[in-house]
This record gives C-alpha cells, structure tokens and sequence, in this order.
C-alpha cells in the first residue's frame, strides 16, 4: 500500500510540531550542535537554511536513534520512490484505456442523401433486391471446403457452386451502372474484384468487403421459421431469412447511387481516389478460395497495408447501454483454430461394447475440454475493457460501483471474472471453444470403428493458435488410454487474430465522423472487438443492434430501416472521400 511520508511519520510517533521562541530555540540547538553545523557559503556557522524545518526534536539524537533515522528515512525514500513509479503506471495505464476523442459528425458537400429519407420508390428497389439475393440460396457447407469450386460437376466438381454463377449473373443484370463503369474481375471462378479507378493514382484506394455466402439451415428447424428461410418473403417492416448480414446489397446499393449522382452532375465517375470492391463466395467456409484469392491479387497488385482503409461485416454496431447510445466499431476480429478430432478404435456388434465406445472416448475428450475453458483476462489494451471505458465516462446511468470497477485497474481482474459469468462476455474476453460437429456409426447395432468432431475455436487477442492448441494437448494427455499429437490423432488448421486498428488518427475521424453524421451526435463511437473471424480495418454492422436478430440461427432477420441506414452509411463514407487525406 502506497502512504504519504508525513502519515508513516505521525504512525510512528515523530514530527510534532514545535512553535513560537521555544521552536526556534530547538532549531539553533539542533543546527550548532558540534556534529551537524557546518559553513555555508556566506562564512556564517550555522544551517543555511532561512527558515526552520517543520520537523524538529526537543535536543540533539544519539548517534544510535540517527542511524535509525536515517534507516527510516532511506524506507521512506524508497516507499515514494515506489509510489510515484507504482502511480506513473496506473495513469498509463488508464491513458492507454481511454475511451478515444469524439469527432463531430461529417457530413460531405458531394452529399445529395435526402434529408427527408429515402424516396418510396429506392426504399422499394433496395428490398426487393434483398429479398432476391435471399432466394438464391448461397449455402456453404462445410465438406464444400474439401473441394475444387473451379472444377466442374461432369469432371467430378461440386455442383452446389454453381449457384454463384447464377448469383453474379443477377448482379450484373441487377446493377448496370457499377458492372458498366467499375472494372470486373472473377477470380476463382466466383470471387469478385469491382474497381473504380481514381483520378489521382498517388492516393491509397480504399477496399470494400462482402461476400455473398451463407450458414445452412438445419432441417429440423425449417418448421420454426415464421417464413421458409429462402422463400425472400419481405413481412413489413422486416425481412427474414440468410444472408441478410452481408454488406453485399448495401454496397452495391451505395456505389450505383454515386455513380449515378456523378452522371447526373456531368462529372467524371471517378472520384479522386481509387474505390475497390471485393466479393468472396466461401466465407462461411474458412474463405480461402474466395477472398482468400482476391487478397493475394490485391496485394500482388498494390502491395502490403497498401489500402488507406477496409470496410468489412461485423457483429458490431450500435447499442443502448446504460442510457447512451454507442456505436462500436470493429477494430480487430478473433483469430480461429478448427480442430478436427478423430477417434479410431476397432468395431464389432453392439451387442459386446467395450467399456468406452469409440462414440463414447470422443464424447468424453470434448466434455474435458468444456471442463478446462481457456483463461479471460482484461487489461489496459484490451479492446472490450476500452468499449466498457467509453461507458464509464459517458453513459449516465451506468451504477456508480460498476463505474467505479471500469476505471480502477487494481479491480480489472475480478471484473474481468464477473464478464466472464456471462456466455456472451465472456467472448469478448478471451478464447472460446465449441464442439459443433460429431460423426461416428453406421448403424445402430455395429460399434464405430472411427469417430470424429470439429472443434471450432475463436481465438483472444490474449493468445495464439499455438498457445490453444498446446492447452487443448495438456487436456487431452491427461487421459491415460489416448496420446494427442498433430498428426494422426486429428488435423488443426487455424488463423490468429488480426492486428488492431488505430483509434485515432485521419481514418478513425473519418469513420467515426460518419457514423454521427448518420445516426447522431449523442451517438458514442467506441473501439471493440469482433468476436467472430493490415491497418485500418473497420468492421462494423452499421445497423441497430435491435433491428437485425438471429444470427445464424431461426427467424434470421433485419429491418428496412437498418438496411437503408447500412447503405446510407457506405454511401457517405465514399462521398467524403472527396478531398479527405488520410
């Protein structure tokens, strides 16, 4: 504990003051006694002091009691020491915890977004054009990722890829102006580069990201559905079914509407800066082949960290907490690590079982990885702790402990423990694991000779691929009749975690500045993490976080107004490129 010199002094009986005639009596006492006075400079005996300390004794100390003061005095020479350095680190690190400086809302003179709203008619065009890319049903499951999408099916090919050959030919028919005036590119067959050169080749262009994949439905859900998933029928004021997250139709949306505004102004197209479109097709399956691709041209083509920014889909975007409204914007996402684990013992007739099935060891390693979940921390760089910062300092009804515990660094550890009570915090926080896929058996009367089960991870900023896949190993050796190993015993392939986004600077103002343009200036722009899988990516739902629900899951859904406010917040972002410098 870090106490003030003077309180370890009264503690310890000294430094009663004295006054009047008798302290200054003490004081030329103390000051000429034979072992302490000396000579000043003005040739005076005496302590060139021109005034008397505040802390004096009644006669002069034996030696001993000064070998003691001195003692005491060097511990509370170290003790400040200590406390200073000890306090230095606190307030770094709750600078580095702070929530960033609020921009004002920007909004571009290039701007012609109605005030008003949306006319009737673009409201209409933008939902239908949902609703169909809805029913064209880009399912990837997770065997397509095993094989060749540019392989076709007569020469032994997946035919479930041929659905992007139709889904980029309603593209085209669906928006002539951007595959008219933007430069195409297939890659991988089905992945997409749109690019609409700049004016001035010398600015770093900027690069939009989408993909037009989706999860599978479960058949034994299909009938919870208020609607069929893929039917695209639009019930005001909302739209159910997949797909619906992706920034695909917003984009697009987004880029006809410049290109035309520039047509109609007579101008040139282009803007100053170059503006890229990339479009995967698999990125529900690891996304290698689709954007995997597009990045390694794009790097070819403009080199590493090239783009000034990148607009990718988050499961971020904007919330009330605490009576705020905040926008939080993605500055990094989870890496991952899918384990596949695979179990392989010999069969026989059910009617023998040995004591643990193949089905069964299986079932009992994932239940010991459940058992040992992998460690939560917050610190002061730690995204989510930064997100809860821009709460604590801005939400006003935010419980004055809980505050308090948000800008307390010495209580971090054990709210990061309350977090951690919480399946939906605890994400944010640390590495996660779940077992989501298990196959094994045949037959009901015939025991599994080979059993198997996916693993998906998502991995913490707090930690590497390499750090979970050696925590999974010491859970699992610990199981005396199985011996975990890279090879053999199951296949590990993963990603770490993506480097974190400034939030200051140009491209921070930028962002944040259109996010008030749009939804308002009460609104809070907060740094977080993205939970689910080069500088300056942003990735952001640009949405009420109550106006889509279900992710990934039944009655999947997003309202026309946060469809609209999506479009609108690229739309701005691409006109206030104009004259911006990053």
């Amino acid at each position: 504990m870090c106490v003030t010199a003077s309180r370890v002094r009264k503690r310890l009986g000294f430094g009663r003051r004295s006054t009047g005639r008798r302290a200054n009596r003490q004081y030329r006492a103390l000051a000429l006694d034979a072992h302490d006075a000396k000579v000043p400079e003005n040739g005076r005996r005496g302590w060139a002091l021109e005034r008397p300390p505040s802390i004096v004794a009644a006669s002069p100390l034996p030696p001993p009691l000064r070998l003691a003061g001195l003692a005491l005095g060097g511990m509370m020479y170290r003790h400040h020491v200590h406390c200073r350095a000890h306090q230095e680190r606190v307030n770094a690190m709750l600078e580095e915890a702070q929530c960033p400086v609020q921009p004002s809302g920007l909004r571009s003179a290039f701007s012609q977004w109605p005030s008003a709203g949306l006319s009737s008619s673009d409201k209409e065009l933008y939902v239908q054009r949902l609703s169909k890319a809805i029913q064209l049903d880009t399912v990837s499951y997770d065997d397509m990722y095993e094989t060749d999408p540019t392989q076709a099916p007569e020469d032994g090919g997946d035919p479930r890829w041929l659905v992007h050959e139709r889904f980029n030919k309603w593209k085209e028919q669906e928006w002539p102006l951007v595959y008219t005036h933007m430069q195409v590119e297939y890659i991988t067959k089905y992945s997409t580069i749109l690019t609409l050169p700049g004016r001035d080749p010398t600015l770093p262009p900027v690069l939009l990201m989408s993909h037009q994949d989706t999860v599978p439905v479960q058949e034994a859900t299909v009938d919870e559905w208020d609607q069929p998933p893929f039917s695209g029928i639009v019930t005001a004021p909302d739209a159910r079914g997949r797909h619906w997250m992706s920034l695909l139709v917003s984009e697009l949306n987004a880029l006809e509407r410049v290109i035309r505004e520039r047509l109609e102004r007579g101008e040139d197209v282009r803007g100053e800066r170059t503006v890229v479109m990339s479009v995967g097709f698999d990125e529900e399956v690891m996304g290698i082949k689709g954007a995997g691709n597009n990045s390694l041209v794009l790097q070819e083509r403009y080199g590493q960290d090239s783009f000034a920014f990148i607009i990718d889909e988050g499961s971020t975007g904007i919330e009330s907490e605490y009576g705020l409204k905040v926008a939080s914007l993605g500055l990094s996402e989870k890496g991952s690590l899918g384990a596949k684990i695979e179990v392989d013992v010999p069969g026989g007739h059910a009617s023998k079982p040995p004591r643990h099935t193949g089905l069964g060891i299986l079932s009992l390693l994932i239940a010991a990885l459940e058992a040992h979940p992998n460690p939560h921390t917050l610190h002061s760089s730690s995204l989510y702790l930064r997100y809860l910062t821009c709460l604590a300092q801005h939400a006003p009804d935010m419980p004055s402990d809980l505050r308090k515990r948000i800008l307390d660094p010495a209580q971090w550890p054990a709210l990061a423990d309350s977090l951690a009570e919480s399946d939906e915090l605890r994400a944010h926080i640390g590495t996660t694991m779940a077992a989501n896929v298990a196959r094994a058996g045949a037959k009901t009367n015939a025991l599994p000779e080979h059993s198997e089960a996916i693993v998906d991870s998502r991995v913490g900023w707090d930690d590497t691929v390499a750090d979970v896949q050696a925590r999974y190993a010491v859970v699992m050796k610990e199981k005396s009749w199985w011996t975990a190993s890279r090879g053999g015993g199951g296949s590990i392939a993963g990603r770490e975690h993506a480097p974190i986004t400034p939030s200051e600077g140009p491209v921070w103002e930028l962002m944040a500045g259109v996010v008030r343009h749009v939804w308002g200036e009460n609104v809070v722009v907060a740094p977080k993490g993205m939970i689910a899988a080069e500088q300056n990516i942003f990735r952001f739902r640009a949405v009420p976080m109550d106006e889509g629900e279900n992710v990934h899951t039944v009655n999947e859904r997003v309202t026309d107004q946060a469809l609209f406010g999506i479009t609108q917040y690229v739309y701005e972002l691409l006109v206030n490129l104009e004259g911006w410098r990053e």
